[in-house]
């Protein structure tokens, strides 16, 4: 999926869940979008991996697109790593982020293997990044954004 889908999917997410923090709305928000887009920090063409190439490129060259960086592996290491940095609110915000994202990615006829590099449950939907389909999607989340904002949906 595109960096809007992304973050549309993760503030749908985050509409629905921030009841649930004790955080800040104003550090939560940013929080799940950022961890929305922190996966594809493995290839060098994304959002993130433009404002951070040198590191998006080695990842890249070392972990390849789609790899450990997608899987609830790293979820978990970078969800117990940051709980220490900044405590576990944030760090279960940026987790929700980063979780939308494998979620979504799911549904990329490419797909995601979950269980990277430890195991394999890999899994494929029906859209193709970039095509008109993803467009649809988009729309459709943003639409649902929209609806959850103005309180018309619980």
């Amino acid at each position: 999926m595109r960096w809007k889908t992304h973050l549309a999917f993760a503030l749908l997410c985050g509409l629905f869940l921030f009841k649930f923090f004790k955080i800040p709305v104003y550090l939560f928000f940013p929080l799940v979008l950022f961890g929305a887009l922190l996966p594809d920090l493995d290839t060098p063409q994304s959002k993130i991996g433009k404002k951070v190439p040198l590191i998006s490129k080695l990842a890249n060259f070392l972990l390849g697109h789609r790899g450990i960086f997608h899987s609830v592996l790293f979820l978990a290491l970078l969800y117990f790593a940051f709980s220490f940095l900044i405590g576990k609110w944030y760090a279960l915000a940026l987790a929700l982020g980063y979780l939308s994202h494998l979620v979504i990615d799911g549904f990329t006829i490419a797909g995601i293997n979950y269980l990277n590099p430890i195991a394999k449950l890999h899994v494929s939907g029906f859209i193709e990044t970039g095509t008109f389909s993803e467009t649809i999607l988009l729309f459709i989340l943003i639409g649902l954004d929209i609806i959850k904002i103005y309180g018309l949906i619980i």
